[in-house]
């Protein structure tokens, strides 16, 4: 696990770097009128579109749960830290206002280095690399290539926290399910679940495997495949929680904190149309079944929980 956390580091840091300079160089070439726009157009970051409907933003902010999404995985590395108590909070709650952070400066640089009016934002939607097309406008050919790869080594940061989360949970699972598995075994030096993470990639590669044979998807199609599942799992997820938070404050026998429960409550609201939106009306092939293999892997749960043990 160490050793993964230093390769998440070393990747996932040097692209934020990059990253960041390369926000905060396009923001100061623009400020200084070497923009799409030449005055730059700072107050339309601040005013909405003519035409905007509460169904685009909804869209947009899946965009926005997207980004955020995996903060939470810290908590799967409880079992590794020496303090859990006191080092899992933090990080979460640093995560979350360190990456705000990021994510508010690079799409203001990439809204005001395309453009904000309509030509702009056109070309906004139709990049492919939005931080590589950016580097290449500015700063010449040479930067957008060097985006293009730190992307694909943050990439691999991202697919490799995903193997670290999703194996510590199936462990965790298969102690509670069945300790004697081999699943359920760490490994020699007793710090990682090798079993589980080797069974975690192979799932993955089938996965894709599957995606590209039996389907007949291109090779980009798995990715945004996936990424669709994942941004409805992740609002189920978040919806079931602020839900359980909702009934959590509404059971407190202390009458002075039920007005808290206007926070989940908003909170469930927003989810809710979100996924409502990203869901309803149906779009055709891959997209349209997606939505119904999420909710049956969401039910898998609820109907395990609902049949009864066997007695002894």
């Amino acid at each position: 696990a160490r050793r993964a956390a230093v390769a998440l580091i070393i990747l996932e840091g040097l692209a934020v770097v990059v990253m960041i300079s390369l926000a905060v160089a396009v923001i100061w070439r623009v400020l200084h009128g070497h923009g799409p726009q030449g005055v730059p157009p700072l107050i339309d970051l601040f005013i909405p579109t003519r035409g905007l409907t509460p169904a685009s933003i909804a869209l947009a902010l899946s965009f926005g749960f997207l980004s955020f999404a995996g903060f939470e995985e810290v908590a799967t590395m409880a079992e590794e830290v020496r303090s859990p108590t006191f080092t899992i909070p933090r990080v979460l709650l640093g995560t979350v206002i360190g990456g705000g952070v990021v994510y508010t400066l690079v799409t203001t640089a990439q809204v005001l280095g395309f453009g904000t009016d309509q030509a702009g934002m056109e070309r906004f939607a139709a990049s492919h690399s939005l931080l590589g097309d950016l580097g290449g406008i500015y700063f010449g050919k040479w930067c957008g290539d060097l985006l293009d790869i730190l992307a694909t080594f943050s990439a691999l940061g991202c697919g490799l926290a995903s193997v670290l989360g999703a194996s510590r949970v199936l462990f965790a699972m298969m102690r509670e399910l069945a300790p004697t598995s081999r699943l359920a075994r760490l490994s020699a030096g007793g710090s990682s679940p090798v079993i589980a993470s080797l069974c975690v990639i192979v799932a993955i590669i089938a996965g894709y495997a599957a995606m590209r044979l039996v389907f007949h998807g291109s090779g980009s199609d798995p990715f945004f495949w996936a990424s669709t599942i994942g941004v409805l799992a992740l609002l189920g997820a978040y919806f079931l929680v602020v839900l359980s938070a909702g009934i959590s404050v509404f059971r407190d026998s202390l009458s002075k904190k039920r007005w808290m429960i206007l926070i989940p409550a908003i909170a469930a609201a927003v989810i809710g149309y979100t996924l409502w939106v990203n869901i309803y009306p149906l779009q055709r092939g891959a997209y349209g079944i997606i939505p119904f293999i999420v909710l049956g892997w969401c039910l898998l749960p609820v109907l395990w929980m609902a049949i009864p043990p066997k007695s002894k």
